[in-house]
C-alpha cells in the first residue's frame, strides 16, 4: 500500500478536517495536547499500517474554530417561555458561559463567541448561560470572560454558591452575577496565552496584596480538591521533608512557607524590629511520625530565620510525650491531650544562654492542608489573640536549649 493511499484512509477513519479548516494550535496548552494527540494518533496509524507505516511522522492540526460559522443551523426556534422571551441574549457580540464546574481544568468556562454575521446568534443549552453586549461595552464583556475563567470566580463561587459548595458544581445565573468584574482599563487581552497569563492579569487588576492571593490560591489548590476529591487530593498528602529542582535541594518546602508567612504576621502585628524565628524538627530517619512538630521563639533570635532541626524520631516523640504534659496542665477543657485532637498549640518557655525565650509549639498531623500558607496567617492571627488578650503561660519550667 502507497503512503498516499495509506493517509487518505487514515484520513477516512481519524475524521481529519478539510485543508481549508486547518488551523496551528497556539499556547502552552493547546501545544502540549496536540503533542499527545500526534502521539496518539501515530501509534493508531502504525497498528492499523504496521509495515507501511514506519518511518512516517504524524502532525497534528485541528479544525479551525470560527466559531458561530461552524456550528450547525437549528431549525427548532421554540425554547420555554421561563427560559427566554426573545433572542437579544444570544445575539452578537456573545459570551457563553457554562454553568458548571470543569474537574480537569479545576475551574470555570467562559468563551467569547467569534461571528462573521452581525444578525447570527448561537442558542446553547440549559447548560449553558449566553451574554450580549452591545459593541460599545465589548471590553466589559471581555474583562468578565477573564475573570469567569480565573481562580477568584472559582474562589468566590464557592465561598457564595449553596449549590458548588455542597452537593453538586452547578451554579445558578443570580450566581454569576455576583462575581467580581475588574475595571475594563485594567484589563488587556494581549499577551493572554495560557490560564497562568489570566490568574495574573486578575491579579494585578485588583490589586490583591499577597496574602489575599495565597488565600485565593490556597483555596483553588487545596481546600476545593480535598472538598471535591479523594483521598488522593493534594491536601491530604504528606509534607515532603525535601524536594529537588534543577538547581537544588530544597529542606521542608512546605514547613517553611508556613513558618515563613507565620513570623511575617507576627512582625506585622507587633512590629518588624521584633526578634522571631521557627524551628522546624524533622526526622532524622525515614521512621517518620504521623504528626509535625514546629516551635516559633520570641523576642529572641536563637537563630536566623527557619531553622530545620534534625532529631531522632525517639527523641522527637519523647518531646511531643513532655508537651503533652504541658498542654493537659494548661488546658482547662476535657479535650485531652495534643494525641487526642488533631491540632495543638503549647506556650512554653525555652532556657537560652541563661535568658528565658517565649516559645510557641504547633502541634498538627502530617498533612500538607495543615501546613499551607492560608493556615500559617490564621494560626498566627489566633496566636498574637492569646498573647494580646494574656492567655498565654510563657515562664512555666523552662525547656534548656542546647546551644
Amino acid at each position: 500500500m502507497s503512503k498516499s493511499r495509506m493517509l487518505e484512509l487514515a484520513h477516512e477513519r481519524l475524521y481529519w478536517p478539510e485543508p481549508d479548516q486547518i488551523w496551528k494550535p497556539i499556547g502552552s496548552g493547546p501545544k502540549v495536547y496536540a503533542q499527545l494527540a500526534s502521539k496518539k494518533i501515530g501509534e493508531k496509524i502504525k497498528r492499523e499500517f504496521p509495515e507501511d507505516a514506519r518511518g512516517l511522522e504524524v502532525s497534528v492540526l485541528a479544525a479551525n474554530p470560527k466559531g458561530a460559522d461552524d456550528l450547525p443551523i437549528n431549525h427548532d426556534d421554540e425554547v420555554h417561555w421561563k427560559d427566554s422571551t426573545d433572542f437579544s441574549a444570544f445575539k452578537s457580540p456573545q459570551m457563553i458561559i457554562k454553568m458548571s464546574w470543569q474537574s480537569k481544568r479545576k475551574r470555570f468556562l467562559a468563551l467569547l463567541v467569534q461571528s462573521n454575521e452581525v444578525n447570527e446568534v448561537i442558542i446553547c443549552s440549559g447548560s449553558y448561560v449566553s451574554v450580549h453586549l452591545n459593541h460599545e461595552n465589548y471590553s466589559i464583556m471581555e474583562a468578565a470572560c477573564l475573570s469567569y475563567n480565573s481562580k477568584l470566580a472559582v474562589y468566590y463561587l464557592l465561598l457564595s454558591s449553596h449549590r458548588f459548595a455542597s452537593y453538586r458544581p452547578e451554579i445558578k445565573p443570580s450566581d454569576l452575577l455576583r462575581v467580581p468584574v475588574p475595571d475594563t482599563e485594567s484589563i488587556s487581552l494581549q499577551n493572554i496565552q495560557s490560564l497562568e497569563d489570566i490568574d495574573e492579569a486578575i491579579r494585578k487588576a485588583f490589586s490583591f496584596k499577597d496574602s489575599e492571593w495565597v488565600l485565593i490560591n490556597d483555596l483553588f489548590d487545596y481546600t476545593l480538591p480535598d472538598f471535591k476529591g479523594n483521598n488522593s487530593s493534594p491536601g491530604r498528602q504528606k509534607t515532603h521533608r525535601s524536594t529537588r529542582n534543577l538547581y537544588e535541594k530544597i529542606q521542608e518546602p512546605h514547613l517553611t512557607k508556613y513558618c515563613e508567612y507565620f513570623l511575617r504576621v507576627i512582625k506585622a502585628g507587633f512590629g518588624q524590629d521584633k526578634e522571631v524565628c521557627a524551628t522546624i524538627f524533622q526526622e532524622s530517619t525515614d521512621d517518620y511520625l504521623p504528626v509535625r512538630l514546629v516551635a516559633i521563639y520570641l523576642n529572641k533570635l536563637i537563630h536566623q530565620g527557619i531553622k530545620v532541626e534534625a532529631i531522632r524520631s525517639q527523641a522527637l516523640l519523647d518531646r511531643l510525650n513532655l508537651l503533652n504534659d504541658l498542654f493537659i496542665e494548661q488546658d482547662d477543657s476535657d479535650a485531652g491531650g495534643i494525641f487526642y485532637q488533631r491540632v495543638a498549640r503549647v506556650y512554653d518557655s525555652t532556657e537560652w544562654q541563661g535568658e528565658q525565650v517565649p516559645t510557641v509549639y504547633l502541634i498538627k498531623p502530617d498533612k500538607i492542608r495543615y501546613w499551607t500558607r492560608s493556615m500559617a496567617l490564621r494560626d498566627a492571627d489566633d496566636v498574637a489573640a492569646d498573647i494580646m488578650l494574656g492567655r498565654t503561660e510563657l515562664d512555666i519550667e523552662p525547656e534548656v536549649v542546647p546551644q
